[in-house]
C-alpha cells in the first residue's frame, strides 16, 4: 500500500541520515574520544602508581580512589555506549527482513533489499584512527594502564 511505501521511504531516510550523522561525529569528535582514552588510559596508571608508592593518609587514599573511578567510569561510559549503538544497527538488517517484505510489490522488495544491504556494515564510533569504541576496547585499555602500571612499578622498585 501507499502507506507502506511511505513508512519505507521515510526509513530509507532516516538511516541515511543516521550513516551520515555518525560520519559527521566520527570525524569531529573521534579524535576527542581518542585523547580521552589516552588520557584515560595514563590518568589511570598514574593514580594507581601514586597511590601504591606513597605514604598516604586515608582522606588521600579515598582521593586517588575517586580520581581512579572517575577515570575508569568516564572510560567505560564511551565505550559501552559506542557499544550499545553498534550492537543496536546490527538488527537493522534483521528488522528490515523481517518487515513482511515478501507481501509486497517489487518496487517495495528492492527498497527493503536496499536497507538490508546497507545495514550491513555495523555503524561504530571511533576513538581517532585507533580505537573502536567498545566494551572490548574498555578492556583492552585497561589492560594497557596496568601494564604501564606494572612498568612503572618495577623501574621504581629497582
Amino acid at each position: 500500500t501507499d502507506e507502506h511505501k511511505k513508512l519505507l521511504v521515510a526509513c530509507v531516510a532516516h538511516h541515511s541520515d543516521l550513516l551520515s550523522t555518525i560520519q559527521e561525529l566520527n570525524s569531529c569528535a573521534g579524535p576527542s574520544f581518542f585523547l580521552q582514552c589516552f588520557e584515560n588510559t595514563i590518568r589511570m596508571c598514574m593514580i594507581a602508581f601514586m597511590a601504591t608508592t606513597t605514604v598516604a593518609d586515608q582522606m588521600q587514599v579515598w582521593s586517588s580512589a575517586q580520581f581512579f573511578l572517575a577515570a575508569v567510569g568516564q572510560l567505560f561510559l564511551y565505550c559501552w555506549c559506542g557499544q550499545q549503538i553498534s550492537h543496536l544497527t546490527e538488527s537493522i538488517s534483521d528488522a528490515a527482513y523481517d518487515s513482511g517484505w515478501e507481501e509486497h510489490d517489487v518496487s517495495t522488495q528492492k527498497n527493503v533489499a536496499f536497507i538490508m544491504q546497507r545495514a550491513q556494515k555495523t555503524i561504530v564510533f571511533k576513538g581517532g584512527w585507533f580505537y573502536t569504541l567498545t566494551t572490548e576496547t574498555f578492556v583492552e585499555l585497561l589492560r594497557l594502564s596496568f601494564s604501564y602500571y606494572t612498568v612503572l612499578r618495577n623501574i621504581n622498585d629497582r
